[in-house]
């Protein structure tokens, strides 16, 4: 008799957040047909994104018309779109709005408790967005050369294949219960590296998380690369806008769709016919009061080999850092505790009291979206206060932070510590290998 297994309880992540970060993805992607720099403004423009950060709220002709061009606006279109592969069937929904009649085989396992025979896994949907996207330039031979350029370069009227690397919010809920089976809080920041070291060691897949300044929680995100299918059509362009007499902008509009999978469901589920102390309920991230999402930048091959060793310190740790919208344009401070695991910050703390350089153990690198920071000229480290400061904060910027630590040094710090303790206690006895 085969015992299928019980779902406990399912979540929902949250779409806007993916959304966001597939349209920074294609950002990025039609910012590699054009020269560097090319564009002196790009504006993302929709409410359901940014929800009401009135920073990306819709800018009128005229607010347009005052920003310096050449320049770059993108108009996400979310209308339901239901021509896709899959859609509508057992594998992407659950077309009986009964949590008993989700096929277990279309859920993919993501952390794998086995101590407290639970597992987190996910189901894939797979949606498509629509855009509208307008460049304006000054003249026009500007646009004409574009249109040309665009012609040649840019597959028109045929869609291609690209991988996007994209992050999915994975419920507090679901994953903080875990957590608390495990004797972690993911409301205390210093035990947020606790967890992300036990997640490395139960996960399929690599899991990132957001440091919040506010009182916010933390958030967890679901890492992975995708094959996305992207086809641009419609390529257009104008007379030029006049006043008067005189020519003022010229513009050139075409459409991008995009068509990728995503999770739609996250589910706790295991072989105890009843949960012991978790009763299903629908757990979502979206809502009236929740914060504003800026789009998510995410790097691609974040975690494979060539991000591994660094001058000589091996990968660490890699978080995404939300700073505050009132520090637009001020220093903001991360809390090192967020990042270092508990069992190195004794070590830490030793080398700062003793005036020893600890970035000796650690090196750091922060990126704005994928713009690699300069230290101690857009971040600073404060090892006696345990904090980064970084300098000139742009809320709308993903800043992600990767650690590396001369691993080395570290185990040898800590089979000192354990050694030097064990001398301490009494009736203790280590040996010492003579020469």
């Amino acid at each position: 008799m085969i015992i299928m297994p019980t779902i406990y309880s399912m979540g929902s992540p949250s779409t806007s957040c993916t959304y966001g970060n597939v349209t920074k993805a294609l950002e990025m992607e039609i910012l590699r047909y054009f020269p560097e720099n090319y564009f002196k403004y790009i504006h993302i423009s929709s409410q359901l994104i940014f929800r009401e950060a009135t920073k990306f709220r819709e800018l009128t002709d005229a607010e347009l018309g005052k920003r310096e061009r050449p320049f770059l606006v993108i108009r996400p279109d979310f209308e339901p779109n239901q021509d896709v592969p899959f859609s509508n069937t057992l594998l992407t929904s659950n077309i009986y709005s009964n949590p008993n009649t989700v096929s277990r085989k279309s859920i993919f396992p993501v952390v794998k408790d086995y101590r407290n025979k639970l597992v987190l896994g996910m189901r894939m949907n797979r949606d498509q967005l629509q855009y509208e996207i307008t460049i304006r330039v000054n003249t026009m031979v500007d646009q004409l050369d574009l249109v040309k350029m665009m012609q040649n370069m840019m597959p028109f009227n045929g869609p291609y294949q690209t991988t996007f690397t994209l992050e999915s919010q994975i419920p507090f809920d679901l994953i903080n219960y875990i957590a608390l089976l495990n004797n972690m809080d993911l409301k205390k920041i210093g035990q947020i590296p606790t967890m992300m070291r036990y997640l490395r060691s139960h996960t399929s897949y690599p899991i990132t998380y957001k440091i919040r300044n506010s009182t916010g929680l933390p958030e967890f995100f679901l890492y992975y690369p995708i094959q996305t299918t992207i086809t641009f059509e419609d390529l257009s362009f104008d007379q030029g806008s006049k006043k008067g007499m005189v020519d003022d902008y010229f513009e050139i509009t075409f459409r991008a769709k995009t068509e990728f999978n995503l999770p739609g469901a996250y589910l706790l589920y295991g072989d105890d016919i009843v949960p012991r102390t978790f009763d299903f309920r629908i757990r979502s991230e979206i809502g009236p009061g929740s914060e504003v999402y800026f789009p998510l930048y995410t790097m691609e091959r974040l975690f494979e080999d060539d991000n591994m060793v660094v001058a000589g310190y091996k990968f660490y740790t890699t978080a995404i850092i939300e700073t505050d919208e009132d520090k637009e344009g001020k220093d903001d401070e991360i809390d090192l505790t967020g990042l270092i695991d508990p069992i190195h910050i004794p070590v830490i703390q030793r080398y700062v009291s003793g005036f020893m350089q600890a970035d000796i153990l650690f090196k750091f690198q922060i990126y704005a979206n994928r713009d690699l920071l300069v230290e101690k000229k857009d971040f600073d480290v404060k090892w006696h206060h345990m904090k980064i400061v970084v300098h000139n904060t742009d809320p709308s910027i993903t800043y992600r932070v990767l650690v590396y630590a001369n691993t080395e040094k570290l185990n040898s710090e800590l089979v000192s510590d354990i050694t030097d303790k064990a001398v301490d206690k009494p009736g203790m006895r280590v040996r010492v290998n003579s020469k």
